[in-house]
């Protein structure tokens, strides 16, 4: 809130909801004044009640992907049945498809690369410029004892601001893509 006074910025909601509920929640707390994007952070299983609902809702989704052969499958299948569920019925909004290179350790970064690239050709998921690597310099600004840490603007200096950076202006150009659409 100090921030708030200081900067033109205006700090976001962030609304807790189970993934069955969460449309409906965000439905009546924008009711009066919609906002230009809506993000929603999702539990990795396709099984949770409302998953595709929710998802059939949305423009575009990212996926994380990690490093992991195991990880490339299940997020494989998860694109599957949302092509099968969602995609080739036509019933939702869902235009674009992202993977999102996420914990990818520097000695596997080109397997990972590779990995992740015939996934999005296979899938026709789109792969983000931005990698997210894993690093234990970033544990500081993410323990649970560091309280107060604020979201709304990234850390300054460091290999994690210009992450952040990197992050939030790519996702800022796909963001100014799907509202021009």
């Amino acid at each position: 809130m100090h921030l708030k006074h200081r900067t033109p910025c205006t700090p976001y909601p962030i609304i807790c909801a189970s993934v069955r509920e969460a449309l409906n929640r965000v439905e009546r707390h924008c009711a009066d004044n919609p906002p230009r994007c809506i993000l929603f952070d999702l539990p990795p299983l396709m099984r949770t009640e409302g998953t595709v609902e929710l998802l059939s809702a949305m423009d575009a989704v990212v996926f994380p992907v990690t490093g992991s052969p195991m990880d490339m499958e299940a997020v494989r299948h998860f694109i599957d049945i949302l092509g099968e569920q969602i995609l080739t019925m036509g019933k939702g909004n869902i235009r674009e498809l992202y993977l999102l290179r996420n914990m990818v350790q520097a000695w596997e970064r080109e397997d990972a690369d590779e990995c992740c690239r015939t996934l999005a050709d296979e899938t026709g998921a789109l792969l983000m410029q931005t990698s997210l690597s894993h690093s234990r310099l970033y544990r500081p600004f993410l323990s649970e004892r560091r309280r107060g840490v604020c979201t709304l603007f990234p850390p300054h200096g460091g290999k994690l601001s210009q992450l952040c950076k990197q992050l939030g202006d790519e996702l800022h150009e796909i963001l100014q893509r799907l509202c021009t659409e």
